[in-house]
């Protein structure tokens, strides 16, 4: 951690309490400021012993860190823990086509989003961006 760095002003902490004032329930793993989160966070977060733990049942998985663990994650065991197949990287760690080979809808900055087929496909597509932007 950096000496003055203060995670209340962390854009996963802004994001993850957004998400609680839309009512969003949250499960979260952080590898190395969990406790810390806790603090700033007042316990209104669920914390997991690991990424997989925290996809389980997950309407979707947001990636707000780069930590080295979070981009090597067994993709297809990932499939199977959320309830739905839906990530949005915000660290850009995976490559889209191989995303959308595991059955994932995937969105990353900057890049235009792969969705699968199944219950995310009523997602508007990339056609329908690229149309409006």
């Amino acid at each position: 951690m950096f000496r003055g760095y203060d995670e209340r002003e962390s854009p996963a902490v802004l994001l993850v309490e957004s998400l609680m004032h839309e009512g969003c329930s949250v499960c979260a793993y952080d590898p190395a400021a969990a406790d810390r989160a806790r603090e700033v966070l007042h316990g209104s977060i669920e914390f997991a012993t690991n990424a997989y733990d925290a996809a389980t049942d997950a309407d979707a998985l947001l990636i707000l860190t780069e930590w080295e663990e979070f981009g090597s994650l067994d993709l297809s065991l990932l499939s199977r823990r959320l309830r739905y197949p839906i990530v949005i990287d915000g660290r850009n760690l995976y490559n889209s086509e191989e995303m959308a080979a595991h059955g994932f809808s995937y969105y990353s900055v900057g890049r235009l989003p792969v969705l699968a087929d199944g219950p995310a496909s009523a997602v508007r597509g990339a056609d329908d961006i690229q149309k409006n932007a």
